[in-house]
């Protein structure tokens, strides 16, 4: 077991199973590339869950966990910071709290085992990269309440074939086929719900009718997994602003 402070009134710990518990109340301290406190231990990390009230998550923070398998992240996140998962080679699967406005660039950059992506209802911004070279990607719904995207988003997704946008959007939708061949699907209300897909069912197969007694109610369970809202979304790259923004 290890364990420590990150934050004036953070702490974390990382179990014997590989779990990293990040617990507290208020924002992460600001660790340059590398200098994490548990960066010594980033390839035995498999799960990373953040508890409600740690309101903000540094860039860089969690970048080449390279055993990193599931993200639980609370509601009191709004943002997901440069480069915070880029390099975890083993994510598969990604679905992020509602309550995330901002994916700055490069956020999960060379994620090149993600399937499956569910970006957050109320997410407006997007920065440069954020997507970039998540090379097993496949498809991808954009939320209807996106307003800006930076540049290359998808590029080198050499396994995207379709990105649903909101057919009355204002964004730029070059970007969004920029370095890959995705098709561009619109849809007008709802958008569609790419992640979650049932098996076909064999040809032969009886549908079985259940009685009334025999009917459960499914509920879907989507976890909602806030630092300052006011700041745009831009990567350290050389398309976007200085570090120090």
């Amino acid at each position: 077991m290890e364990s420590g402070k990150c934050g004036r009134n953070l702490t974390w710990t990382l179990d014997y199973n590989g779990t990293l518990t990040i617990s507290g109340t208020g924002a992460m301290k600001d660790y340059k590339k590398g200098l994490s406190p548990w960066h010594n231990h980033r390839n035995k990390i498999k799960r990373i869950f953040i508890k409600d009230g740690v309101t903000f998550v540094d860039k860089w923070a969690f970048s080449y966990c390279s055993s990193l398998m599931e993200i639980e992240l609370p509601d009191s996140i709004t943002s997901i910071s440069y480069r915070i998962f880029s390099g975890c080679f083993g994510l598969t699967c990604i679905k992020l709290p509602n309550s995330v406005k901002f994916i700055r660039g490069e956020a999960f950059y060379n994620c090149s085992s993600l399937t499956q992506l569910k970006l957050p209802d109320n997410l407006t911004f997007m920065g440069n990269l954020a997507f970039a070279k998540c090379s097993s990607l496949t498809s991808v719904r954009l939320p209807p309440r996106l307003k800006g995207i930076g540049e290359k988003i998808f590029q080198e997704c050499t396994a995207l074939k379709e990105i649903y946008y909101k057919r009355d959007t204002k964004i730029d939708l070059h970007k969004l086929t920029a370095g890959n061949n995705a098709k561009l699907i619109p849809y007008d209300e709802l958008p569609p719900d790419i992640t979650e897909k049932e098996p076909d069912k064999p040809k032969d197969a009886v549908e079985k009718i259940s009685s009334p007694a025999e009917e459960v109610s499914k509920v879907d369970s989507n976890p909602t997994i806030n630092r300052e809202e006011n700041f745009a979304v831009y990567s350290n790259t050389k398309y976007d602003r200085p570090e120090s923004f």
